[in-house]
């Protein structure tokens, strides 16, 4: 076996789980290199996983016949493979949705954060260090800057959550001078733009309640089971309270100037989207789209200004 068939093997094996010759030879297909058959890869990995100091385990079925290989997990070639990808992934990862995880995934997340730094800094003038200082992610709406959480009490809230728990929590309301001690149901988790905001039921309310994790002093999830509501509808509340398209869709139409209508070519608002190519006289195109109407979509709308107007104007 050639070192490039060697190489192609080994970065066509994902850094993670189990997978057979078929799937591997699948994902060598994409390298652009000869194509080798299932028995090909199969004879290529065990011969690999054979030999000594490998990077790969070869896991085998009934009288021995090799069926599935994967990387060793303290192994520095699996490392030295994927460091590239796995800093990218790992990084945009924790920027953009460790709010959103459960603890016990977010814990590992966390700890992997601090090789990400380490790697990063070992390496400034790497590709990668330099695509992470060339893309951004920008809100929808204007920037927030919204005072940093407590990491405990985040925990704690996604904890109880996690487990369907109840959860102690000192919560100071919209208007009220001090915190006031109460157990929360968790129902469900909302991060709209920066915000990160807990659904619940508090104490023995029917009714749930949006509350901020901002205005959370202490949480500390408790022993008993959360409380259940058979008639809530998680969507359906966010819907309503966020301002959220989880509605009913109808047909919506505007008109939309020559200058601007490249922009809801290129990013329609819905999959039936359709715009007239030929403007009237005024210089502006006819859109129909099938939409739920809230009030998300009318600031954006309003954004353009006299560019986009929802009555025919002739």
């Amino acid at each position: 076996m050639s070192y490039q068939t060697m190489i192609r093997l080994l970065n066509a094996l994902p850094r993670k789980g189990l997978y057979p010759a078929s799937a591997v030879r699948a994902l060598m297909k994409k390298d652009g290199g000869k194509t080798l058959t299932n028995r090909g890869v199969a004879k290529g990995l065990h011969a690999i996983a054979s030999a000594p100091g490998s990077p790969l385990n070869e896991h085998h079925v009934g009288s021995g016949t090799a069926t599935q290989w994967q990387w060793k997990e303290e192994h520095p070639l699996r490392s030295l493979a994927f460091q590239d990808a796995e800093l990218l992934q790992q990084t945009l990862l924790y920027q953009m949705a460790r709010k959103l995880m459960p603890p016990a995934i977010a814990n590992q997340l966390e700890q992997d954060r601090k090789w990400i730094v380490g790697g990063l800094a070992a390496h400034p003038e790497s590709q990668v260090s330099w695509w992470l200082e060339h893309v951004i992610h920008l809100p929808a709406g204007p920037p927030r800057f919204p005072k940093a959480l407590d990491e405990n009490l985040v925990q704690e809230v996604s904890k109880a959550l996690w487990n369907r728990r109840q959860l102690q929590v000192d919560y100071r309301r919209r208007g009220a001078g001090v915190a006031k001690s109460m157990v929360l149901h968790p129902q469900g988790l909302v991060l709209a733009d920066e915000v990160l905001t807990l659904i619940a039921v508090a104490n023995n309310y029917v009714e749930p309640y949006n509350f901020n994790l901002m205005r959370m002093s202490k949480a500390q999830m408790l022993p008993g089971d959360s409380r259940k509501l058979d008639a809530f509808n998680f969507k359906q509340h966010v819907g309503k309270d966020f301002n959220w398209p989880y509605g009913q869709p109808e047909q919506i139409e505007f008109w939309v100037h020559q200058d601007r209508v490249i922009e809801f070519e290129e990013m329609p608002i819905s999959e039936d989207q359709k715009i007239n190519p030929k403007p009237n006289k005024d210089g502006f195109h006819r859109v129909t789209a099938t939409v739920v109407p809230n009030v998300r979509l009318d600031a954006f709308l309003l954004s353009f200004g006299e560019q986009v107007y929802r009555e025919e104007e002739e």
